[in-house]
């Protein structure tokens, strides 16, 4: 994929961020702490971040803008919250162990953009295409570089120096200028991503938090 921007992320030792080359998250995102997590009903122990972005700048007591590029770009208006070419999110806080993350994100770019959430990273880029490390990576596109559209929502892991170990794909179709409603749950044993449907889980899959290291595959390229 392309090296994109948007990104809401959380602490060191635990965090998120959202990516895409010019794309939108917009009207609400929530992040939460959970409880317990049964299936696909995570009881809510206590809701961390709530942004509208209905202000004229990044909320600094939620947010550090991040941009990774020299023409990365974060900026909000008309309660949308638009992160172009790796402008990056990086929440304030530290994160408890397991989250739920809620919003919605349009594409108003090119069909090559890609929208990133990444959680259980601690914040530190070396690689150089703009992503984190380290962490979980929920990932949605609406096509790959080359053309084909399946596949195209994704659960990876980030251990640079190394690449990404794809842990589950799945496909849903995403068009240009249209706002998808989504959900990530980390649980820090199990993870889900929802995408337009927040009662069933698009693709899920078992992941322990600790190991962050192993097999390396499905190498990242920049550009």
């Amino acid at each position: 994929m392309k090296r994109s921007s948007v990104v809401p992320q959380l602490p060191r030792a635990c965090s998120h961020w959202i990516a895409a080359q010019k794309a939108v998250v917009t009207l609400m995102f929530r992040l939460c702490a959970i409880a317990s997590a049964i299936g696909c009903a995570p009881v809510i122990a206590e809701i961390i971040i709530n942004d509208e972005f209905n202000g004229n700048t990044v909320n600094a007591q939620a947010w550090t803008a991040n941009p990774y590029f020299a023409d990365s770009t974060v900026s909000v208006s008309g309660g949308s919250v638009f992160l172009q070419n790796r402008g990056r999110l990086l929440a304030v806080q530290p994160m408890p162990q397991a989250i739920q993350i809620d919003g919605r994100f349009r594409f108003v770019g090119n069909a090559h953009d890609v929208f990133i959430i990444q959680t259980r990273t601690d914040g530190v880029t070396t690689n150089p295409w703009g992503e984190f490390d380290t962490g979980i990576r929920f990932s949605a596109a609406i096509q790959w570089d080359h053309g084909p559209v399946v596949d195209n929502i994704g659960i990876t892991r980030n251990a640079w120096p190394g690449g990404l170990n794809d842990l589950v794909r799945g496909t849903f179709s995403i068009v240009m200028n249209t706002f998808y409603d989504f959900r990530v749950i980390d649980t820090g044993s199990l993870l889900q991503f929802f995408i337009g449907d927040l009662t069933t889980p698009l693709i899920v899959c078992a992941h322990h938090r600790h190991p962050l290291a192993g097999a390396r595959k499905a190498w990242v390229r920049p550009g």
